[in-house]
């Protein structure tokens, strides 16, 4: 690949990144909004399914996707909790 090649996809991945992230975060600040007006059930309801979601299934256990995984697990936990 040309020099200016390899900076293209570089800040077309970055670009990518930042706005998974941006997405990442409203969509947990609807999440932590909406939540403030459900009841106990559905709060325990939505807990469960997050939990479900960010389980570590066998395929996932090559060391950097059980970073990653922890660490959207820890930003889950977080979120649980501000639901509380």
């Amino acid at each position: 690949m040309a020099d200016k090649q390899v900076i293209d996809l570089v800040m077309s991945v970055n670009k990518h990144v930042e706005e998974t992230a941006m997405q990442h975060l409203m969509l947990r600040n609807f999440i932590i909004v909406m939540c403030r007006s459900m009841t106990e059930e559905q709060k325990n309801q939505v807990r469960w399914q997050m939990r479900q979601i960010h389980q570590v299934t066998d395929a996932e256990h090559r060391q950097g996707d059980v970073e990653i995984l922890e660490k959207t697990r820890r930003d889950m936990e977080i979120m649980l909790e501000l639901i509380n």
